[in-house]
């Protein structure tokens, strides 16, 4: 923990060079990661559906082998009567699944997306009266290059100069975090969304199944930290407007008179940042949990399974 806020520390003191000018082009940024997402979602339609594609005919290799081999084995199982009828029909309703996911792909991911970015806009639309998830990031970009504190010298005290020190230290950890944290989600997304396509087929062997297991997990880390950081933006926003109301101009802080505002602001910006950095590793076990219960979910697909093939049987009979 504490080498990743060193690092950010050192990344916040480069960052006070450009931090005007990322504060003056954020709509341009916002406009970039649109295209991002568009670029990803046009990249998936391609591997998924143009035969022209060497992605598209590995992938469907990928998908042609794996299903192939993994029913080969089970009708081999079967057969043998080393598997019972209920296993077999799971395989057949995994496998169902399995295909139903590969062709609707593109659609699925953003429709799982589209919820985590559901629930943090719903919270920021109570919070703050509009939805719009770039709306955040800009407008406490803002308030903090509103917020200036005037220069001291070795003649105000040893306090006034390390308040100063930290005050600057911390807002401009803070304002790496606001740039980076929309764009930090879309490309955690847009990987686990590109490489999610040839992890897939793995689900049709037992022994391969693990490594889809973990994919889901990377990509519900993505999903949380999306969520969670977006509310965590809510909080913040909450607080600069309930503390100082909307900073629509310069305020002008005296590192002796004002100390203690600067002090209180300065612990709120490392709490923050503390926060925003532990909701990845929140995200981390979040996914982690909910990737054990999905693994135990072949229970539920036997249950299915098992309901089915006696339905099937008596209906037989």
């Amino acid at each position: 923990m504490m080498k990743r806020v060193i690092c950010l520390i050192i990344g916040a003191l480069s960052f006070f060079v450009a931090s005007d000018a990322l504060a003056t082009s954020i709509s341009e940024m916002m406009k970039a990661d649109r295209v991002f997402l568009g670029a990803i979602g046009n990249f998936i339609i391609s591997v998924t559906s143009d035969p022209n594609s060497q992605m598209y005919q590995f992938a469907r290799s990928m998908m042609v082998g794996f299903s192939f081999l993994g029913t080969a084995w089970m009708a081999i199982k079967w057969a043998t009567k080393a598997i019972d009828d209920v296993e077999a029909v799971t395989y057949v309703l995994t496998a169902f699944l399995a295909f139903s996911f590969y062709f609707y792909y593109d659609i699925a991911t953003n429709t799982f997306w589209g919820f985590s970015d559901g629930i943090a806009a719903g919270i920021q639309l109570e919070a703050v009266g509009i939805e719009d998830p770039y709306y955040l990031g800009g407008t406490l970009l803002g308030y903090i290059e509103r917020l200036w504190v005037k220069d001291v010298s070795i003649f105000d005290g040893l306090s006034a100069i390390i308040t100063v020190i930290m005050f600057k230290i911390l807002s401009g950890t803070l304002n790496l975090f606001l740039t980076l944290i929309n764009a930090w989600n879309m490309w955690g997304y847009g990987f686990c969304k590109v490489i999610g396509i040839l992890f897939i087929p793995l689900i049709f062997l037992e022994a391969t199944r693990p490594f889809f297991a973990k994919w889901v997990e990377l990509l519900l880390g993505f999903w949380f930290f999306n969520m969670f950081s977006k509310i965590a933006l809510s909080i913040f926003h909450i607080y600069f407007e309930g503390v100082f109301g909307a900073i629509t101009e310069i305020v002008e802080y005296d590192a002796i008179a004002d100390q203690i505002i600067l002090s209180q602001m300065t612990v709120h910006f490392l709490v923050g940042i503390i926060f925003l950095i532990s909701a990845g590793s929140v995200s981390a076990s979040m996914s982690s949990a909910i990737g054990q219960i999905s693994s135990k979910s072949g229970s539920v697909l036997r249950g299915a399974a098992s309901m089915a093939t006696k339905a099937f049987t008596k209906g037989a009979v």
